[in-house]
């Protein structure tokens, strides 16, 4: 039996930013709607991001129709996406 749809959606976020950030090692939390739609995602990253890596988050960004941004937490970073449709 293949994965649903929400399995593929999240599979699919989580592979192109562990692309993106060069790790499998993320801690990321991800929340779908039943729509399929990306509603908000949490990442713990414990490595500084370069600029090519920050145009490439913006392009995921803007290809899952998200908002994000970036803070400080402890020793690293903390990169929040927020759906951007209403």
């Amino acid at each position: 039996m293949g994965e649903t749809l929400l399995q593929t959606q999240d599979r699919r976020f989580r592979e192109q930013l562990a692309g993106i950030l060069n790790t499998g090692n993320l801690k990321i939390k991800v929340d779908f709607n039943e729509d399929t739609i990306l509603n908000s995602a949490k990442i713990n990253y414990d490595e500084s991001i370069n600029k090519p890596q920050l145009n490439a988050i913006l392009y995921l960004s803007d290809s899952w129709n998200s908002n994000f941004d970036i803070k400080r937490s402890g020793a690293g970073l903390v990169i929040n996406f927020k759906t951007n449709l209403k």
